[in-house]
């Protein structure tokens, strides 16, 4: 079984379980595909401040997609490893993965020219 944190908000917990019938049946690159299908899971299922709160696909997904492209473009690496990368921006930053890549978006002067003119 592999276990990946979504997240925890106020007392809430989600982790995504994955299970196998059979013991080393992960090969070595589960880890970044099981953070890719934990990311696309939190994009629709994100805390809201009562609880759980559903997303519609647009709110998260676009400004996932957008710092995942600055990531891939920045680092030169494929999309897991850009979905990765943010997955564990987020963690390490205490918010969501959309709020992870707005934050990024917002930052990134590629994303915004009038900040490259400052």
């Amino acid at each position: 079984m592999l276990s990946f944190r979504l997240f925890s908000h106020q007392g809430i917990s989600c982790v995504l379980n994955v299970y196998a019938t059979r013991p080393n049946a992960f090969p070595t690159d589960t880890t970044r595909i099981g953070e890719v299908l934990a990311t696309e899971t939190l994009l629709a299922v994100q805390p809201g401040t009562g609880g759980i709160e559903v997303l519609t696909p647009s709110v998260g997904a676009d400004a996932v997609e957008q710092a995942s492209r600055i990531l891939m473009d920045r680092y030169d690496i494929d999309k897991i490893a850009a979905y990765s990368l943010l997955v564990r921006l987020a963690k390490g930053s205490h918010h969501t993965v959309a709020a992870a890549a707005r934050r990024l978006i917002q930052t990134d002067p590629s994303s915004n020219p009038n900040r490259m003119a400052q």
